[in-house]
């Protein structure tokens, strides 16, 4: 909730320093290229100094990173503000996957979608209590991203199976090549979608205003598929209902841009959330099972750092087909892919 309440916050001071759009560009920037850097740092920290602390110190960061928005009154402590946020991020979500990958293969993949949907949760309710609660007030809004990382520091449970490694081992890139390749095109389908969403809209003959009702389904469909994984994978594993959901949204975008039916579009961009959101805890719980528990951490804070940088790099994606449709089109395909790789390969490898 603290990081989702940056976002009306950073709008709220770019609005009263009156910055140009291309330093709110930078503002905006910098935090993913925190996130990218701290997250493929993240596996030596924990590793040298434990979950816990890590997360700790992530906790830490981002209060003081409010604290500094809060006196912001120039691009440099505004940006400093945001690169910390990033960073803090960063540790705060890699130290709560790995400790999640732990889990046993049963509950492994219902336990992070569990986690990713609280992490989805907060995020776009920050907006909500910062925007409507606190929005007369600018202080207290800004209290509330100086308390909350504070107090969520300080009531850290213990964390199960932590062990530090006193000597330091280092993954080889080569035996995740294939989940890291996987984690960039997710990244980049994300953003290609958010990016390219109101020009999707508009392009087959809508009215642009719609996209917020695609977008929120969307979200609301990514949630609702985390929620439900305890119960899901049950029946089957996350893998398998990744390869359900792309082969659905692969079909609902061809019939959508056959017909141009909204009903398609919109059962299109739910499936789309809904894909995106099994095939991250499907590749996050492999990930977990092909590497060893002191490699692990480097290996999910480096599929973190790809997935960052693949959500930034799509809009090399969004510019690159002049033909929205082709380019939707193409990159469904990708989806499907990528699904059926983790299924089909991925799988049988750790199996193996």
């Amino acid at each position: 909730m603290g990081v989702g309440a940056t976002i009306p916050a950073i709008a709220q001071k770019v609005y009263s320093i009156s910055f140009s759009n291309e330093l709110v560009s930078f503002v905006v920037g910098i935090w993913g290229l925190a996130f990218t850097i701290l997250s493929a740092m993240s596996g030596l920290l924990i590793n040298s100094f434990g979950r816990k602390r890590v997360a700790f110190l992530g906790l830490l960061g981002a209060s003081v990173s409010g604290f500094i928005m809060m006196l912001s009154n120039s691009i440099r402590m505004l940006a400093l503000s945001r690169f910390l946020t990033g960073a803090s991020e960063a540790l705060v979500l890699n130290s709560f996957i790995t400790t999640t990958s732990f889990e046993s293969l049963e509950r492994r993949e219902g336990s992070l979608g569990l986690l990713y949907a609280s992490m989805g949760f907060g995020l776009f309710s920050g907006p909500f209590f910062y925007s409507y609660l606190f929005e007369s007030d600018p202080k207290k809004g800004f209290f509330l991203l100086v308390a909350l990382p504070l107090i969520s520091a300080f009531l850290l449970p213990p964390f199960p199976e932590e062990v530090l490694y006193e000597k330091r081992s280092y993954l080889s890139l080569k035996k995740i090549t294939i989940p890291l390749m996987i984690s960039l095109l997710i990244g980049a389908l994300e953003g290609y979608f958010q990016g390219a969403g109101i020009g999707l809209v508009r392009a087959w003959g809508h009215d642009p205003s719609e996209f917020s009702k695609v977008l929120s389904l969307y979200f609301a469909f990514s949630l609702t598929v985390q929620l439900m994984m305890p119960f899901m994978t049950r029946v089957l594993r996350a893998d398998s209902w990744a390869v359900n959901f792309s082969l659905f949204t692969f079909f609902a975008s061809g019939l959508f841009i056959l017909l141009k039916s909204k009903a398609f579009l919109f059962i299109f961009s739910s499936t789309f959330g809904a894909s995106i959101a099994v095939c991250n805890v499907a590749l996050t719980s492999l990930v977990s099972e092909l590497t060893s528990e002191n490699e692990r951490a480097f290996a999910i804070g480096a599929s973190s750092s790809a997935y960052s940088l693949g959500y930034f790099i799509s809009p090399i994606f969004v510019s690159g087909f002049k033909d929205l449709n082709i380019g939707v089109f193409f990159m469904m395909i990708l989806l499907t892919l990528q699904a059926i790789t983790i299924r089909f390969l991925l799988r049988p490898t750790n199996e193996t």
